[in-house]
């Protein structure tokens, strides 16, 4: 029996190789063949014991088939093993280049009565391949555990790796003749997963891209706070989320003047930034807003974030607590904003950043050359990464190389005069040294060297590629293979979340800044503002008038229907108004100097006064005095921002209640959320709770003029499902008499309840009587603060 199944066997493999199979892009893929498991006692450590299978394929030839697949040899546990089709021989995935996640735990089931029977093993997978025309064929391919791969005999790929499986973490580039062709696969195992996928690389469309960015950005949008913050990582890091979703917005193409810009800039200027994270995303942000009016704002930031710095090791901390090149590289990042931005960074900030980060890099040592790298035949590369804290070779990481590829650069562009010649070759020695060890070391799927932080090595390697000009690391397209998984990592939302499925505000910047390639301000298409004109309707008007909302929001004509002989259009009126509202003059639009019906022609620029729905029409004034209309354009205006709302940034530092640190206790729900003046955390009582109120007691009277009070859900991607009060009873200190207070349902509209007269106030009641989209004891409401302001608030 067992002598019949090794012919049926061996019938098979040679079938299967020799069957003819569908050509795709010029390659005709012949299906997979595997053979294994291999006793490996190395495991994981070491993936280069050979077995018999490599040894036959070293006299593999292109062009003449292989005969090592009629072989049988000796696998664990002593078992004879041969060579078996992968897939049955009808399967429509056989011939294709990615046939999906092989699992070669599921491969080779384990054999009754045997112990470890994956642990510490080798496998093997083979299949042929014809070429239709010379050209070079690129695959991308990952492993769990290590990878060696051999063409028509020969070593092309090694990777020796304990990892779990990325199918892009390998690019093998092969330049192929017109023929047959052979391909060899060994997977080694330490234990646990163990698996291979390899396919064919594609670059993701522009289009693709441009559509992830546009529903980041909308995500990211759906984040912001009453108060214009984003809410991750306070109160530790007051201003460090805002000003990264401020400058992730502004890198995506957002108008500097667009109320969530705004916003946020007004929530940051409530209180300068105590940590050198914060300070360096908010020098970005400020340099990316391109505004002189911040110009003296980032001065002052300047001089903070310089004297942050250590005299001594020339890098920063947080800034207690040791150095870090972390830090260190987000304040590079801020100097070199401002410097972008015509502010001088003193000399010798940077001459000693630069020794400051030169701290931070490993020594040199020599590793050998992947095989897949040109020329590399023996060759043994001298490598040195980058560790968070200096002289801990242990913490090398791929996050922490990328940044001192990065900041080198920042320092050689900083350093005025440029640096002498020793400076600069130290810079571009260091460079070299990190950017090899980056190349032995690349994938986009994790951090090498860690096994956390994968997103923000990626947006690092963004700032090391986009600095140096360089497409590629170790022979890989760094940005289209990090698009690539960007986009399938993306949620329905258009947010991104990190690998333990939290933080997705700061993760979803990180992937956004990444697809901008933001650091060297470069485009991935074209601009956001030509997707949101808006036309008249044709037929409707002999004007054809377009509308392009942002602040200002830009009017113009694009073409008239007119005889041919009729007189000229001397000048274009423009009008808007609210829906029913009053028509209010826009101005007027003159003839572009030299004719032509270009977008500029007859074009206006126009600040409305408030975001919400418009209309606009335009009359065409000809030669004569003939009037000629357009169809009215109605459009949502986004751009804009009502003067109140910027208010709400600085309520925080005006509100008395949180300074007073009271006592909250509430019907159900954490009440003492509405008391630590963060617009991100809040109160709602339990479903079932049919009476919900809280009291907050204060040990000492606040004098007080007014109390306002924010919904608990402020957010705009929280409005799908938000009940909310809709009335509400107060009492206040000891009272008899209460007061029932209406409360303004807009979910992003603050309640004020203005008092007579000032008073003191050492106790606050609140109970909801009403809700507005659910019902008290069957749904959860609340409120996010309350607030106390005293007469000159």
């Amino acid at each position: 029996m067992e002598g019949l199944l090794r012919f049926v066997a061996t019938c098979l493999c040679a079938i299967a190789a020799t069957s003819p199979v569908r050509a795709q892009d010029g390659v005709a893929w012949g299906p997979w063949q595997v053979i294994g498991p291999f006793d490996h006692p190395a495991g994981s450590s070491d993936n280069r014991p050979a077995h018999p299978p490599e040894d036959s394929f070293r006299e593999a030839v292109a062009g003449e088939a292989w005969t090592g697949l009629e072989a049988a040899h000796r696998g664990k546990a002593k078992k004879t093993i041969r060579w078996w089709p992968l897939l049955p021989g009808d399967s429509e995935l056989a011939d294709l280049a990615d046939v999906g996640r092989i699992d070669l735990l599921a491969t080779f089931p384990k054999p009754d009565g045997v112990g470890d029977w994956s642990g510490n093993a080798v496998a093997y997978l083979y299949r042929s391949l014809r070429v239709a025309a010379a050209g070079p064929l690129i695959l991308d391919m990952g492993s769990d555990d290590g990878l060696r791969v051999w063409l028509d005999g020969e070593l092309v790929l090694d990777r020796n790796a304990a990892r779990g499986l990325d199918p892009r973490a390998d690019r093998l580039g092969l330049t192929l003749s017109p023929g047959l062709h052979h391909l060899l696969v060994k997977v080694n195992n330490g234990g646990g997963a163990w698996a291979f996928q390899m396919r064919k690389y594609s670059r993701p469309t522009q289009e693709a891209i441009n559509a992830a960015i546009e529903q980041g950005v909308q995500y990211l949008l759906s984040c912001q706070l009453l108060d214009g913050s984003w809410g991750e990582y306070q109160p530790q890091y007051r201003n460090g989320e805002t000003a990264l979703a401020a400058y992730t917005l502004l890198k995506s193409g957002l108008s500097p003047r667009h109320p969530a810009v705004l916003r946020a800039f007004a929530y940051l200027r409530e209180s300068p930034p105590t940590q050198t994270y914060s300070i360096g995303c908010q020098m970005m942000a400020l340099a990316a807003a391109n505004d002189p009016d911040y110009e003296e704002w980032m001065e002052e930031l300047v001089v903070d974030l310089a004297s942050w710095q250590d005299r001594m090791r020339g890098a920063w901390s947080y800034p207690e607590g040791e150095l870090d090149l972390s830090n260190t590289q987000y304040a590079a990042l801020g100097l070199r904003a401002a410097e972008q931005a015509g502010i001088e960074v003193p000399d010798r900030v940077w001459t000693r950043l630069l020794e400051g980060v030169l701290d931070h890099q490993e020594r040199s040592s020599k590793v050998d050359a992947a095989p897949e790298a040109k020329g590399s035949s023996g060759r043994r590369m001298p490598v040195a990464g980058f560790a968070y804290r200096r002289l801990n070779p242990k913490q090398v990481t791929g996050s922490m190389t990328v940044a001192g590829i990065a900041t080198l650069e920042i320092c050689r562009r900083g350093i005025d005069p440029p640096p002498d010649s020793a400076t600069a070759k130290k810079i571009q020695r260091a460079q070299d040294l990190a950017v090899n060890w980056l190349a032995g070391n690349f994938t986009v799927g994790g951090n090498p060297g860690r096994p956390g932080h994968h997103r923000y090595y990626r947006y690092g390697l963004e700032r090391a590629g986009s600095l140096l000009g360089t497409e590629t690391f170790g022979g890989h397209e760094w940005y289209w293979e990090g698009a690539e998984l960007l986009l399938g990592q993306q949620k329905p939302a258009g947010s991104w979340i990190d690998e333990y499925g939290g933080r997705p505000e700061t993760i979803s910047c990180y992937a956004l800044l990444f697809l901008k390639r933001a650091t060297a301000a470069a485009t991935t298409g074209q601009g956001r503002s030509a997707s949101r004109a808006v036309r008249s309707e044709p037929g409707q008007g002999p004007v054809r008038l377009v509308v392009i909302p942002g602040e200002p929001t830009a009017l113009y004509v694009e073409g008239f229907d007119q005889a041919e002989d009729a007189p000229p259009v001397t000048e274009v009126r423009y009008r808007v108004r609210q829906p029913d509202g009053p028509w209010l003059d826009a101005g007027v639009g003159l003839p572009r100097a030299g004719g032509g019906l270009t977008p500029s022609r007859y074009s206006v620029r126009f600040s409305f006064p408030a975001p919400g729905a418009w209309e606009v029409e335009a009359a065409a004034i000809e030669e004569g005095g003939a009037e000629l209309r357009s169809g009215p354009v109605a459009f949502l205006l986004e751009q804009g921002v009502v003067q109140a709302k910027l208010r709400y940034a600085s309520d925080s530092s005006r509100n008395l209640l949180a300074r007073a640190r009271p006592e909250v206790t509430a019907s159900s729900g954490n009440g003492q959320a509405l008391a630590d003046n963060l617009w991100g955390s809040r109160w709602l009582c339990a479903a079932a709770d049919a009476d919900p109120q809280v009291e907050i007691k204060l040990k000492r009277g606040v004098r007080t003029a007014r109390i306002q009070f924010s919904h608990a859900r402020t957010r705009p991607r929280e409005q799908e499902d938000n009940p909310r009060p809709l009335r509400i009873e107060l009492q206040i200190n000891r009272d008899a008499e209460v007061v029932v207070v209406e409360v303004d349902p807009d979910p992003q509209a603050k309640t004020v309840y203005q008092l007579d007269k000032p008073r003191s106030i050492n106790r606050l009641r609140v109970r909801v009587l009403e809700l507005t989209g659910g019902a008290l004891g069957s749904a959860s409401a609340g409120f996010s603060e309350v607030e106390l302001h005293g007469p000159a608030g």
